[in-house]
Parts: C-alpha cells; sequence; structure tokens
C-alpha cells in the first residue's frame, strides 16, 4: 500500500447518497487506502445507479432457500 498512487475498485452498485457496494473484502482495501491517504476510484456501469440508500446490508443480501446448498443426504429420511 505505501507504493500504490491510486486504488482502482469494481462496483456492485452506487446508492443514492453516493455510497458503494462492492464484493467482499473491497471496504477492507479501501479503509487501508484511507490509513495511507491513496485515493479510491470505484468503476461501476451507469445502469447500476439506484436512488436507494441502505441503513444497514443485512437487508440487501440475497436470501435463499437453504435447502439448496446442504447436501441432499442429509434430506433423506
Amino acid at each position: 500500500m505505501n507504493q500504490a498512487s491510486l486504488i482502482f475498485i469494481a462496483a456492485s452498485y452506487v446508492l443514492g447518497n453516493g455510497g458503494v457496494v462492492a464484493p467482499a473484502g473491497t471496504s477492507m482495501i479501501s479503509y487501508m487506502a484511507l490509513q495511507h491517504r491513496v485515493p479510491v476510484v470505484a468503476f461501476c456501469e451507469s445502469y447500476k445507479f439506484t436512488i436507494r440508500v441502505n441503513i444497514d446490508q443485512i437487508k440487501g443480501n440475497e436470501v435463499g432457500d437453504p435447502t439448496d446448498i446442504t447436501h441432499s443426504s442429509i434430506n433423506q429420511n
């Protein structure tokens, strides 16, 4: 990080308040860049901008059927 002059990140989407939602680990990279005073630029396609604002990200997580990821033999009686 000491040798970086600029950090580029990919954004999943951009919120109405300027917040960026990105893949896991991106916030740690951005935080380290902040600590080292390295600018961060987020790239995102224009159709992925939304007027929505996240108060907490938990509500924005995907929710699926847990049986889709469990082993089929566990579900058999």
